[in-house]
This record gives structure tokens, C-alpha cells and sequence, in this order.
């Protein structure tokens, strides 16, 4: 961090330019004054692998309800209300809550984002509100509609997963990953719900398994990248490469605003 500094000798206006590293630019312009309180991480916790767990849990139920294991299909997503309101948003939630106390803008988005989704998956599939039921009355939009709805809540977050795999490039391989077949995920459940929005629902059932190999594959990689946190957090003595990818562009320098000019000027 580089700023200028003005000074009098002798009558004449000298500038000269004083580096900071940007510790010493925080404790003296973003925390001047304070006791410095130690690293939040120390404090509190890394939240990280909380908030992975709770989607790699979540997702991999639901993967296997796609998939048709032991019998199931999709309409038996209903099952997985409890488990998409107390682990996919609770858990998720407070991995991003605690995230954003530890001052990680990144991961706090992620996390409370995909909150949200299972916040909003688990009412969607709650028998409390019946949607299914009030959108086949006849005051409702039927059924079609419905699924259509649904089918673009989906595209909206595979557009969502995109722009986390592009600015994911900045992170590691697995995480871009994950997002990456997130937006395949989505995508191919989007169009199953429009596949039954049409009435081709043997077209839908191939979709919502295609759908769940994806996801799959999404699991494979959040397990992955969990398991590999907490190698880290309990120090054993190898790592679990996750490709890091911290070099791959350029940082952005950080340049502190040009002190203000005198009035003469």
C-alpha cells in the first residue's frame, strides 16, 4: 500500500510516497485504537466444513431419491422436508453466519445462498402447504403450470452455480467442480419438471435420473472437499491436494485512495 505524504521545508511543498503492508494499513486506518482481539478462526471455529456437510448430507439423500434406489422416485422428495429445514438451511445458515463473522465475503454468499435453497426446496415440498395440491384446484394455476415453476426456480440457480464456477477460479478444482455440475444438475432437473409440465413423464423420469448422476458427481466432490478440511483442521501429517488455484489470475492490487488534495490545488 503506497500513499503520499506532503511536507514544508524550507517554503517549498516536498511529496514523497510511504509503503505500508496491508497489516500495518489495518491496524492503522481500519482498527486504529483497538485491541487487537486475535484471529476469529482461533475464536471461533472454521465454519467451512459445517457448511459442507450439511450440503453434501442434503444432496446426497436427495441424489439417491433421483436415482431411484430401494424403490423411490422423485414425488418421495417430500420425505426429505425435515432433513432439507434442519441440515441443508440450519446447517448452511450458520456455516455462512459464521463465515461473515470471520470476515470471508466468498463463502458466506455461497453458503447462505444454498441455505436458501433448501429453505426454499423444504417449504415447496412441505405437506403443510400442499402447493401441489392448491395449484390442481380450481382456483389454481394447475398442475402444469406448477411444474413449469418450478422448472425455471431451477434454471435460475443453474445460472446462479455458473457464476460461482466463474468466479470460483480463484479458489481450487473442487469447488469449481461442484458448481460446475451443480449448473448441470439444475439444468437437467429444470427440464424434467418442464418434461412432466408437457406430459411426457416417462421423458421426465429419465431426466430426473440423469438429474441425479449428475449430483452424484456434485456429492463426490463436496465429501471430497470436506473430508479434506478436516485432515487440515485435525493436523494430520499429509494434505489432500484439492487443486489450488489462488494463482491462476492475477490478484487485483489494492490501492489506497490518493490522500486529499490542498485547497490550493
Amino acid at each position: 500500500m503506497a500513499f503520499q505524504e506532503k511536507s514544508a521545508y524550507q517554503g517549498a511543498d516536498i511529496q514523497r510516497t510511504v509503503s505500508l503492508s496491508p497489516e500495518q494499513f489495518e491496524k492503522l486506518f481500519l482498527t486504529a485504537g483497538a485491541k487487537p482481539t486475535g484471529d476469529a478462526r482461533h475464536r471461533f471455529g472454521n465454519p467451512a466444513p459445517l457448511g459442507l456437510i450439511s450440503f453434501a448430507f442434503s444432496s446426497t439423500t436427495a441424489c439417491m431419491v433421483l436415482m431411484g434406489f430401494h424403490g423411490s422416485n422423485p414425488l418421495a422428495l417430500v420425505a426429505l422436508t425435515g432433513m432439507s429445514y434442519y441440515i441443508g438451511f440450519f446447517g448452511m445458515a450458520l456455516g455462512g453466519i459464521f463465515e461473515f463473522i470471520q470476515g470471508n465475503t466468498f463463502p458466506m454468499v455461497v453458503f447462505l445462498t444454498y441455505a436458501g435453497f433448501w429453505g426454499s426446496f423444504a417449504v415447496i415440498s412441505d405437506p403443510r402447504y400442499d402447493m401441489g395440491v392448491a395449484a390442481a384446484s380450481p382456483h389454481g394455476p394447475g398442475v402444469p403450470a406448477f411444474y413449469s415453476a418450478i422448472g425455471l426456480f431451477l434454471c435460475v440457480w443453474a445460472l446462479l452455480s455458473t457464476s460461482y464456477a466463474l468466479l470460483g477460479l480463484r479458489t481450487n478444482v473442487v469447488f469449481v467442480g461442484i458448481q460446475v455440475m451443480l449448473t448441470a444438475t439444475f439444468s437437467t432437473l429444470a427440464a424434467a419438471y418442464f418434461a412432466e409440465a408437457d406430459g411426457r413423464a416417462a421423458h421426465a423420469g429419465v431426466l430426473f435420473k440423469a438429474g441425479g448422476a449428475c449430483l452424484f458427481v456434485v456429492i463426490s466432490f463436496a465429501w471430497y472437499l470436506f473430508i479434506a478440511q478436516l485432515v487440515d483442521i485435525l493436523q494430520f501429517n499429509f494434505e489432500l491436494p484439492v487443486g489450488d488455484l489462488s494463482h491462476f489470475m492475477a490478484r487485483k492490487p489494492r490501492v489506497m485512495p490518493s490522500s486529499h488534495q490542498s485547497e490550493s490545488e
